[in-house]
């Protein structure tokens, strides 16, 4: 099939394309332009080689691409050379679509623009050929950052595979509607996971611990995970959220628990991308605070700054394993990453010390366990939060693991993944010995 797909390419190409040499992007300029874009009927060859890639396409229900990615797959031509081709076609078949300059954009989708303003994505194929997207013209907007991402639903969900896997960043160039779909798009790809470990109770027999999301704490039933699949599966939850500013330049957030949009009150002017070590925590941390003794020893030892959302007045009350199970309570909270929001639990090192910034003081927290020490954190505040690389050397410290619990990042990963990635394995589950809570700029 892929052969036959490429004889009939080649001579689509040799029969109809103008005699240049093919890059990613060319302008077509023989035919008179016309004051607007609206495509014609093709010839029957092109419909043919269309048609062998939509039954290609369709005989594979769970198949999401935009269309280049398709003819990529199928026909083993590059997407630039593809996207090129495709140019120099429509270019010199289809008049309506002179002067216009083709190319392909960072996500693989090919697209039309002309000087006035007129564009046109084509983003996937149906049986009628290639789907004709044009966004509103602005006179005022750069052609050049034009936003070409659709809202077409196979191409969001190629764009969070990518995304994902890290092939590419989350694009910034995305409209509300755009981003919102991403970011649900995301969960979904991802899946909605509990947090659970297998374990036996005293006589030897299986029981499986998970964190119960209505009560924020572990509980315990009897059997294996297959045998409760359907109570604990209900448990899982999304880690992906909706960030946004509102007209005051405040950072907003959707609670993944509520839905409802909250607002970070002391959140103007944060840079979500800093992160603080000993030579640069002074462009955001006060002298005050720097000044208290435990966070300068620990930027002495190495320690790292970053900046979360607290989405929770209660800790959660997750597990560690140190010849038994112990509960151990976590500050849940949003780490925000190219503008989308992380998941994420803070657990004590040891203890948990809070620091104020204005003056310096320090208020022990110990393991979150008492009442005065919860009522400390406060919900929907940034504070910044002192973590150590080695996570690994931290949890082995005191002879405590969490490598059993399903659906957590290892600590191997979870400094990295926190600060840098967008993990589909699980959430993170990180120690911090010190946090401050930041005075609004």
């Amino acid at each position: 099939m892929k052969k036959v797909l490429l004889v009939v390419l080649v001579l689509l190409i040799v029969s109809c394309a103008p005699q240049v040499t093919v890059t990613p992007e060319v302008i077509a300029t023989s035919i008179p332009q016309t004051e607007t874009a609206v495509p014609t009927a093709t010839p029957n060859l092109e419909k043919e080689l269309r048609a062998d890639v939509i039954a290609q396409i369709q005989a594979d229900p769970n198949y999401q691409s935009s269309y280049v990615q398709a003819f990529e797959e199928i026909s083993g031509q590059s997407i630039s050379e593809i996207c090129a081709d495709f140019a120099f076609k429509l270019g010199a078949l289809d008049e309506n679509l002179a002067d216009f300059t083709f190319g392909i954009n960072q996500y693989g989708i090919c697209y039309a623009k002309s000087d006035d303003g007129s564009q046109i994505i084509f983003d996937k194929w149906d049986a009628n050929g290639p789907l004709y997207v044009t966004p509103p013209t602005d006179s005022e907007t750069d052609l050049e950052e034009e936003n070409l991402l659709t809202s077409n639903p196979e191409v969001i969900a190629s764009m969070a595979s990518d995304v994902l896997s890290g092939k590419t960043e989350f694009p910034s160039d995305v409209n509300p509607e755009q981003y919102s779909a991403l970011v649900k798009e995301m969960n979904a790809q991802r899946g909605s996971k509990p947090v659970y470990v297998e374990a036996v109770d005293a006589s030897g027999n299986p029981t499986v611990m998970f964190y119960n999301t209505e009560t924020r704490k572990f509980e315990t039933l009897k059997g294996t995970y297959e045998d409760n699949k359907e109570i604990i599966d209900q448990h899982g939850f999304d880690i992906y959220v909706e960030i946004g500013r509102n007209e005051q330049g405040l950072t907003t957030y959707i609670h993944p628990d509520t839905g409802e949009e909250i607002v970070v009150e002391n959140s103007g002017d944060v840079d979500w991308d800093w992160v603080g070590n000993k030579n640069n925590a002074g462009e955001n941390i006060s002298q005050e605070a720097l000044g208290n003794e435990l966070l300068g020893f620990l930027l002495d030892g190495g320690y790292n700054i970053t900046q979360v959302i607290t989405i929770n007045k209660e800790p959660a009350e997750m597990v560690f394993a140190q010849g038994k199970y112990f509960g151990y309570n976590c500050i849940e909270v949003l780490v925000v990453r190219n503008g989308v929001g992380i998941r994420a639990f803070v657990g004590a090192e040891g203890g948990l010390v809070l620091v104020d910034e204005n003056t310096g003081e320090e208020k022990a927290l110990g393991r979150l366990n008492g009442t005065s020490e919860r009522k400390s954190i406060k919900e929907n505040m940034v504070y910044y939060i002192f973590l150590y690389k080695d996570q690994v050397g931290s949890w082995e410290s005191s002879r405590q693991d969490i490598n059993q619990l399903e659906n957590v990042i290892e600590p191997t990963r979870s400094y990295s993944e926190l600060v840098d990635g967008y993990s589909t394995d699980g959430i993170v589950i990180i120690r911090s010995s010190a946090i401050v809570l930041r005075t609004d700029k």
